[in-house]
């Protein structure tokens, strides 16, 4: 049985190692977007929250004057 040369395995590590490197900086890039994007979701509902407490506030108030 023929066996491969050393040359091509070590190829295939260096590309392997290429590889991994790769994914493990488009990993970190992604979670450092998704940590991004809870961020800026927790601010949009907070200010949803506040936006909605003031818009019952205003109406209770028009309401209280009108009666």
């Amino acid at each position: 049985m023929p066996q491969e040369p050393q040359t091509h395995i070590v190829d295939d590590n260096s590309e392997l190692r290429q590889t991994i490197n790769e994914q493990n900086t488009e990993i970190s890039r992604l979670q450092d977007r998704v940590s991004s994007l809870t961020d800026e979701l927790h601010l949009v509902t907070n200010d949803l929250n506040l936006f909605k407490k003031n818009v019952a506030n205003d109406i209770n108030q028009l309401f209280d004057k009108f009666q």
